[in-house]
């Protein structure tokens, strides 16, 4: 079955940097509207103490908080890679960032949704 047989819409895939309302600034900056969500974040190997996973920690409960209460806006950040830093992997502060973010990797909920084998 092919895209157009199964109903799903085939649109021509265009470059970010293509669309009309690209602006570049005199210093040379590429300005793309709509692009303003972060939703993947590899932070791996950047030497994070307990103290700047606490910091990250509180940025994910804003985004979240924030979020709920504006009840507009992207998904914010999805995944979040932090392997590989200072900090221990089960320290209490890394586990509950685990758990934030498990919730909303949509990788994690692919695999939560699907049926057992």
């Amino acid at each position: 079955m092919t895209l157009s047989e199964s109903g799903m819409a085939m649109h021509e895939v265009v470059h970010p940097f293509m669309e009309d309302d690209v602006e570049v600034t005199d210093t040379g900056e590429i300005l793309v509207p709509g692009n303003r969500t972060l939703i993947s974040l590899n932070v791996a190997r950047n030497r994070i103490t307990d103290k700047g996973a606490s910091k990250l920690l509180l940025a994910i409960q804003y985004q979240k908080t924030l979020s709920s209460l504006l009840q507009r806006g992207g998904p914010g950040l999805m995944r979040l890679v932090t392997n590989g830093n200072l900090v221990d992997q089960e320290h209490e502060v890394m586990k509950k960032l685990r758990l934030q973010m498990t919730a909303r990797d949509p990788i994690n909920r692919l695999e939560t949704a699907s049926p057992s084998k």
